[in-house]
């Protein structure tokens, strides 16, 4: 373990090593696509000057563990880990998610004000700028409805780190309550947790989020949520199936497709399946099969290219196809091999240059390899050594420098590797040495 942990500190990060092998799946989170300003804000939570934590919150935020908001959480915990290690005993990060490293670290510099602590019995002061719907021997349910009403509230009871109530809440506080209000349930133990329906997050006062069942328990069984939270449900998985009406199940699927796999199967009507396909095009797979027509699977891969793969093989057209590998050029691998086209393949190429991976031999011209490796320069290498040629080369390294890896080595010439490395600093590794010492000059590298 020592010897792991040692050679991950010598480690050097690099961020363009990360964005390669961790990239695609950090955006496939869905906040934002600018990979290297999301890289520069995890970096941030690092608290190493070597940042070799970085792989650990990237891995991590793939894992859902945590938003890019609450990356200030994720800096004081790791900071603290730092701070306690020597009575950790298991070291290693990897070990754990950012739930099981709160956990350690709550259990470590627990207060004993947090072990004597009595039960806040009674009401609860109603706060300024706060709408309260109970208050009393059980609690209080409470909606701050300014920033400074919701850190107020970190006064009553126990602390919380909600990213909507600490120092972050000035920026946090708007942009969820502009999609609705924030509900906060202060026991009369000074425990607290908060809901927030538009983002379907339900976390504890650590901002973990609440597991399922405990979920479902607060919100439908409590003896006070339950009077004030059911008709406030957006996600209707939470619901029993004897409250999930058409009209609910239609409401939630508008706003989030993907809940359709929760509606009743009697309620899955063209209208509905239709509205949540239109929303989300995953929810094309929960549609009945019987439902999934033409207009609706068009309507779904025009949003979503990989919809393809849920579209029944009938309705597999060449407009559909079409239609779908222009949205997404990975779709091409769900195109029946008569539809791979030349057409097909060069719209498919030309959004998404790694589609060139599954373009038939036989179409694997000049051309189309070289819009393949124009949108994408690590495409070159599904470019077939019979079509390799200097300008596909030279193209390649001009849109990603770290194509050069995959060039040949006769056709490495000063050309391409001057523009490689222009292009990235990191492709001089991929120069031949003969031509290094004529590139650092050039480029003026020492």
């Amino acid at each position: 373990m020592r010897a792991r942990e040692f050679i991950t500190f010598l480690v050097e990060y690099r961020r363009d090593i990360t964005a390669e092998k961790l990239g695609p799946k950090i955006i496939a989170r869905g906040e934002g696509d600018n990979l290297d300003a999301i890289l520069a804000q995890m970096e941030s939570a690092d608290p190493t000057p070597n940042k070799q934590y970085m792989e650990w919150i990237a891995r991590r935020y793939i894992a859902g563990d945590f938003l890019l908001e609450d990356l200030l959480i994720v800096n004081q915990y790791l900071t603290k880990f730092i701070e306690s290690r020597k009575l950790i005993q298991n070291k290693d990060i990897n070990a754990y998610s950012l739930k099981t490293l709160k956990e350690l670290i709550q259990g470590i510099y627990k207060s004993d004000s947090d072990n004597n602590e009595k039960d806040v019995t009674g009401l609860y002061p109603v706060l300024p700028d706060t709408q309260v719907l109970y208050n009393g021997p059980e609690g209080q349910l409470v909606i701050p409805l300014t920033v400074k009403a919701s850190q107020a509230l970190q006064k009553i009871g126990k602390p919380s780190e909600w990213c909507t109530a600490d120092s972050r809440a000035p920026t946090y506080f708007p942009k969820y309550t502009r999609k609705g209000p924030l509900y906060i349930w202060i026991d009369r133990s000074g425990d607290k947790l908060q809901f927030h329906f538009p983002n379907e997050q339900y976390m504890d006062r650590y901002d973990n989020p609440l597991p399922i069942q405990k979920l479902k328990s607060m919100l439908l069984r409590h003896p006070v949520l339950s009077r004030y939270m059911p008709d406030r449900i957006t996600d209707i998985s939470l619901l029993p199936v004897s409250k999930r009406t058409y009209e609910r199940c239609l409401t939630a699927v508008t706003q989030n497709g993907v809940t359709l796999q929760y509606v009743p199967p009697k309620l899955r009507t063209e209208e509905m399946c239709l509205a949540a396909v239109s929303q989300d095009s995953m929810a094309l797979m929960d549609v009945p099969p019987k439902l999934r027509t033409e207009e609706m699977c068009l309507a779904a891969v025009t949003k979503d290219g990989m919809a393809l793969m849920d579209v029944p093989r009938k309705l597999r057209t060449e407009k559909m196809c079409l239609a779908a590998v222009t949205e997404n050029g990975w779709a091409l691998s769900e195109v029946p091999p008569e539809l791979r086209t030349e057409k097909m393949c060069l719209a498919a190429v030309t959004e998404n240059g790694w589609a060139l991976d599954n373009v038939p031999p036989e179409l694997r011209t000049e051309e189309m390899c070289l819009a393949a490796v124009t949108q994408n320069g690590k495409a070159l290498h599904f470019v077939p050594p019979y079509t390799l040629t200097e300008k596909i080369c030279l193209a390649a390294v001009t849109e990603n420098g770290r194509a050069l890896e995959s060039v040949p080595p006769k056709l490495r010439t000063e050309k391409i590797c001057l523009t490689a490395v222009q292009n990235d600093g990191l492709a001089l590794q991929d120069v031949p040495p003969d031509l290094q010492p004529i590139i650092k000059r050039k480029l003026n590298i020492r």
